[in-house]
C-alpha cells in the first residue's frame, strides 16, 4: 500500500509520490520499481508516463497502471481488471463529461474526457431531439489524432418521429489530451456523454 499524497519512502503503508505534491484532476502513472543492489521491489506514482523521478538505488521500472485524482486530490474510486497486454479501469460512478445542447455542424469540436491520455474511452452516449425537429440525425465521433470522419457513428430519428431518445455504449480511442471529436448533421440534438472508464 502506497500513499499518493506523500513523498516516496520505501516499504508498505508509506509515501509513494516521486516528487512534489499531489495535484487535483491529474493523471498519475503507477510504476513497479527495482533496486538491483538490495534486490528490493517497491511502487512509485508519477505524472510522467516514461521518466519518473526514481529513488536512490532504484534503477529499473515498469509502468503497471494509470489512475486519476479528483478536484480534492483524492484518487477517483474504481476497479481494475488486468489482462494480457493491458487492463481495464471502471469508475464506481459514471462521470458526466460532455453535456451539449447544440451539436456543432460542419466541423467537429474536441471534448476532454476524464481519463488518462491516449487510452480507449468506455462511454455511454445519450442523445435526444426536441419537438418539431424530426428526420434522420447523425453524430460523428472521431479520435482527435485522425482526420474528421465522414461516416456517422450514431444514426437515429427517422421520418416524422420527434422527441427521439437514444443511448449507446461505446469504446473510442482518445488522443494525447484525452479528447474525442464530435459533430452532427443537425444542431438540434442534445448529447450527453458519461465516462465509465478506460482500457
Amino acid at each position: 500500500t502506497k500513499q499518493i499524497d506523500a513523498t516516496w519512502v520505501a516499504g508498505d503503508n508509506a509515501g509513494g509520490l516521486d516528487t512534489g505534491s499531489v495535484a487535483i484532476d491529474t493523471t498519475y502513472y503507477c510504476f513497479v520499481i527495482w533496486n538491483p543492489t538490495t534486490s528490493t521491489a517497491d511502487f512509485l506514482f508519477s505524472t510522467s508516463v516514461s521518466s519518473p523521478t526514481m529513488p536512490s538505488g532504484y534503477t529499473k521500472k515498469k509502468k503497471r497502471a494509470s489512475l486519476m485524482t479528483d478536484g480534492s486530490g483524492n484518487i477517483r474510486p474504481g476497479s481494475y481488471t488486468f489482462f494480457t497486454g493491458g487492463y481495464r479501469f471502471i469508475y464506481n460512478s459514471n462521470l458526466l463529461d460532455i453535456n451539449i445542447s447544440s451539436v456543432t455542424t460542419g466541423s467537429r469540436t474536441l471534448y476532454t474526457l476524464t481519463l488518462p491520455p491516449s487510452t480507449t474511452a468506455i462511454t455511454t452516449f445519450s442523445v435526444s431531439t426536441t419537438t418539431g425537429n424530426a428526420g434522420t440525425k447523425l453524430i460523428y465521433i472521431t479520435n482527435a489524432d485522425v482526420p474528421d470522419d465522414t461516416n456517422p457513428d450514431l444514426r437515429w430519428g427517422q421520418g416524422s418521429v420527434e422527441n427521439v431518445q437514444y443511448s449507446q455504449y461505446r469504446e473510442d480511442r482518445t488522443d494525447s489530451n484525452s479528447q474525442i471529436g464530435i459533430r452532427g448533421n443537425d444542431s438540434d440534438p442534445d448529447v450527453l456523454v458519461y465516462t465509465q472508464g478506460w482500457t
